[in-house]
């Protein structure tokens, strides 16, 4: 019982401490992760975060994002995780170069 309320203790600390890209990171993780479980609901509600992550006034990225998390979602209802795994995948890892680009840039 104390081991699980440390780790959901520093779960939420590294939540509330996470810099905007590393959150992105970890939803993404948890989306990948429902996926290799092949749990709906988690699943689902990484990808509804996703969605409300988004900045529609940014412009055709982030329609376009919110096509892909919305295949993505067809796709798992569908049954078809490893489908959305590989997509949700394919997405993480650009987001992550992009955590190095700042890095590198000293960000």
């Amino acid at each position: 019982m104390l081991a699980q309320t440390a780790t959901q203790s520093y779960q939420q600390n590294s939540v509330t401490t996470a810099d905007p890209l590393k959150l992105i990171l970890m939803v993404y993780d948890r989306a990948i992760h429902g996926c290799q479980q092949k749990d709906l609901k988690m699943v689902g509600r990484a990808i509804s975060e996703l969605i409300r992550g988004l900045n529609m006034d940014a412009g055709e990225i982030s329609w376009n994002l919110l096509s892909i998390y919305e295949y993505c979602g067809d796709l798992i209802r569908g049954g078809k995780y490893d489908e959305a795994m590989n997509i949700l995948k394919e997405l993480r890892d650009t987001w992550s170069n992009l955590k190095m680009v700042e890095k590198t840039n000293g960000r």
